[in-house]
Order: structure tokens, then sequence, then C-alpha cells
């Protein structure tokens, strides 16, 4: 057998041809006589010897290791690199070109014998379509039957809608080391937009990827991961899973991932399904896509970190807010229901499970639940467990409390515009009232006016800088201290 050689091999059963298995057996005479070699100078030289065979040197001996004998004199070529010594004599040269010519004329010669069989089997090329056809579909379906014998899979059901039980992320259920968290998935015409919060890393992007793998082996003819499964067939899968930027277009992250939405809403039909794993960076953006695929009749599942997309659920009743459970180590046995404890303690191990609970950490459950993420500040809580960044996470904790206190003021300034609005409306009722008896009074009467006013200023000044903890008694008081004393007129 040729050693390090770069040179293409031609394959073909011995005996196919008569000239060829000649040419085959001068080949291995040329090697044998290689070997020799290799052997002699290996026993005279008493280092390791190997033949390396290239096609700008031809054959050659390698020495190696350090080599610091004398040569033999038939020695016509001596290369050193890196601790290997490298020698052709002139047998080897006339070796090598031997070997050559051979090798030239089995490709000439195989080259025929395969121009002979090509034209032999062209006119059964229909055939042979058919064949790699039927081949491909049995390992298809032998593939298929394996899997789905092997993992209880269950043999899906087409209708209108779309909803699996406890389905399983195929790739996690057979390569995973852990078993996958099972969870339900349920699309229909009257509720056909799914928008998922929760924070990072708790299964939102797996869960979307999960859908869309099960929809392809549904469609395809396999089994899926699921206790019953009923799917709608749709015509096309869009997906937009993650963005990058694209230097060879020019175009930024947010111009890719907008076109890729553009692109999606132009093609999407009635019968389409649309996976978006955060749809933009823009609120605004995100609200109007969100908004125009809710008026779509494709099935959509979106997950954003956004939770100001969660309010359109009130606008739109097709739209559904569903959310990822976090656990909170404190919070293990208070807040979370039984049915997640023990979801967790069956799919999970019952190491892993104990030794998170010990840290001051959160545990991520995978489950879907129905309703809004209500954690909002899990990202301060991931990156509390880097040791070296508690600087930067003390900042960020100050930051986002400054942040809370401002959203909420904001809050109850907007809830005060009702009652703010009220006392407005008595105030210029009062100072109406109060014009309309100026006008029709005498100028005996302007002193008294006067004081009036000034003690009207002052009530004013009390009236705004009090509380508004009791509105309503607030309001009775101030109709009773701007109302004008009675001006008789004369």
């Amino acid at each position: 057998m040729v050693k390090s050689t770069n040179r293409p091999k031609y394959f073909s059963y011995s005996g196919f041809d008569e000239r060829l298995d000649s040419l085959r057996a001068d080949v291995i005479v040329v090697i044998d006589d290689v070997e020799s070699l290799e052997k002699e100078f290996s026993e005279r030289f008493n280092m390791p010897v190997r033949y390396n065979l290239t096609n700008t040197r031809g054959f050659s001996l390698e020495i190696i290791g350090e080599f610091k004998g004398i040569l033999p004199t038939n020695v016509v070529s001596v290369a050193k690199r890196q601790k290997s010594t490298f020698i052709t004599t002139l047998q080897l040269a006339h070796l090598s070109d031997r070997f050559e010519l051979l090798y030239n004329d089995i490709c000439l010669l195989t080259d025929q014998i395969i121009l002979i069989l090509l034209g032999k089997i062209r006119p059964h090329f229909g055939c042979m379509y058919k064949l790699v056809e039927a081949i491909s579909i049995i390992d298809m379906i032998q593939s298929f039957a394996e899997v789905s014998k092997a993992r209880d899979y269950i043999r899906p059901i087409f209708g209108s809608n779309t909803k699996i039980i406890k389905a399983r992320h195929p790739i996690i259920d057979l390569f995973g080391q852990q078993k996958p968290i099972p969870n339900d998935i349920e699309l229909c015409k009257e509720m056909n937009v799914i928008l998922i919060t929760g924070p990072n890393m708790s299964g939102k992007s797996t869960y979307l990827r999960q859908i869309a793998l099960l929809q392809i082996l549904a469609q395809i003819g396999c089994f899926v991961p699921a206790e019953q499964a009923r799917f709608r067939i749709v015509n096309e899968i869009f997906s937009k899973i993650r963005q990058h930027d694209n230097l060879f277009m020019g175009q930024s992250t947010f111009s890719s991932e907008i076109n890729h939405i553009a692109f999606i809403l132009n093609c999407m039909t009635s019968n389409s399904m649309i996976i978006l794993d955060e749809i933009c960076s823009s609120l605004a953006l995100a609200t109007s896509i969100t908004e125009t695929l809710c008026r779509s009749e494709s099935f959509v599942i979106l997950a954003t970190h956004l939770q100001q997309l969660t309010s359109i659920g009130y606008i739109y009743r097709n739209l559904a807010n569903y959310h990822f459970d976090i656990i909170y180590n404190d919070k293990i046995h208070s807040d979370i229901d039984n049915d997640s404890i023990n979801r967790l303690h069956h799919f999970q191990s019952q190491i892993i499970f104990d030794q998170i609970k010990e840290q001051n950490t959160i545990i991520y459950s995978y489950i879907l639940r129905p309703g809004i993420c209500k954690d909002l500040h899990y990202g301060i809580t991931l990156a509390s467990q880097i040791e070296d960044l508690q600087t930067v996470v003390e900042l960020a904790k100050c930051i986002a409390k400054y942040y809370m206190r401002k959203k909420e003021s904001i809050i109850n300034q907007i809830s005060n515009i009702p009652n703010l609005l009220m006392k407005r409306v008595i105030i210029m009722k009062s100072f109406c009232d109060l014009i309309y008896d100026i006008s029709n009074s005498t100028m005996q009467f302007i002193e008294q006016q006067r004081i009036y006013l000034e003690n009207f200023q002052k009530r004013m000044h009390q009236y705004w800088t009090t509380s508004s903890s009791h509105d309503d008694d607030d309001n009775n008081i101030l109709v009773e201290s701007i109302s004008s004393p009675t001006i008789e007129n004369n």
C-alpha cells in the first residue's frame, strides 16, 4: 500500500480487466522494492526509517531523529526538515519513474473502463433514480419507526386547530442528559397568537424550536414526542430565532431583522405558522408588528422581553399571554404550587435540585403557565451569581429602585388626574361667580372685595400644598372656602 501520497486513487474489483490486474501487479513489485530499501537503510543506520511518496520528489526515505552518521555514496539528494532527514538514492529515483509510468497507465485504463460502464448504465438511469428513491423512502420509514418505538412517540392527527398535550423537544428527548420537561401547546382560530415572556435561559427559545420541529415531524409522517397531538396543516413556517448583522449587504442587526420581518409579513398566509424570538428592539415597531399579526389568521408564537407588549391582549382577544416559571430558592415551598415542585422532582435530577436549593440563586422550572411574567429584575438576580460583578450589581439595584420609584410616581400622578380635574372645575366656577359679583357691585364694596381676594389667595395656596388623601372632603372644603360673600348692590 502506498504511504503519504496525494494522488487520486482508482478503485475497481480485481479480475474485472486482465490488463488492469497486470499493471497493479507491477505496482506491487515496485512497492515491495521500496520497502526492501526501507528495511535495509533502517538496519544500516540502526534508526527508524520509512518511505514517503510525493508528487514532486517521488519516493524518498525519511530517517526519523537526529542523524549524524555517514551517508552511502549512492545518495543523490539530502534534505533536513525539523528532526528528520530525507534522502533519495539512484535506485529510488528509478523506482519513482517506474511507478509514475505504471500509475499513468492505470489511470488511463481505469478511465476507459468507467466510460464503457457508463455507456452500459446510461439507458437504465431511470431505474437507478427510482431505486435510489425507493431506498431513501425505506431508510426514512425505518428511521421513523426506530425513533418512534424507542421513545414512546404517538401518532398525530390533523384538524383545524393545533393542540399538543405534554409535548417534548425531540432533540433534547433523544440526546439530552436529562428528561425534558413537557409543556402543552394550543392554537386555534379564536386564539391564534401566543405571547411568551420570561427571563433569559427560562426556555422560551427552546419552546419555539420545539413547536416548529413537532410541526415538521408531523407533516413528514413521523410520530411525535407527546401524550396527545393534533395539528393544523400549515403551508409554510416562518421563523426568526436569532438575527445578526449582514456585513456583505451592509445591514446592521436592526436593519437585518426588520427586513426579515417585512418578508414574513408580505408572504404569510392564513395557513402559515410564524415563530418570532424577540420581534425587534423598538417597542413601537414591536407593538405594531404584533397587532398586525393579531389581525391575521396565521398561527403565531412570539417570545419577548418587552413587558409592554402583554397589554395587547386586552385589545385583541385572540392573543394569549404565557410565561415560564422561575423559582427563587427562598420561595420554593411558599409561592410555587405543589404541581410545579412534583414536575421538577420527576423530570430533573434530585441531586441537582437539592444543590440548587442550598444556593442563593433561582431555579428554572421550564414550565409554561398562563399569564404575564411578574419578575422584572431577573437579570440582576442572574448577574449577582458572578462574584466579579458585585459592584456592578449593587449599582444596578440602586438604578432599578430609582426607576421603580419614578414609575410609581408617574402612576400616582395619572391616578390623581380625575381629582385634579374636579378641583379645577370647582375653582373655575368660583372664579366665574366672583367676577360676576364684582362686575355688579358698587365702588363702596371694593375694599371688601380686596380683603376677600387676599383671603382667597391664601386659601388656594394652603389647599394645593395640603395632602390629597381626602379628596372628597377637600373638595367640599374648597367649595365652602372660595364661595364669595354676599354682595349687596346699590
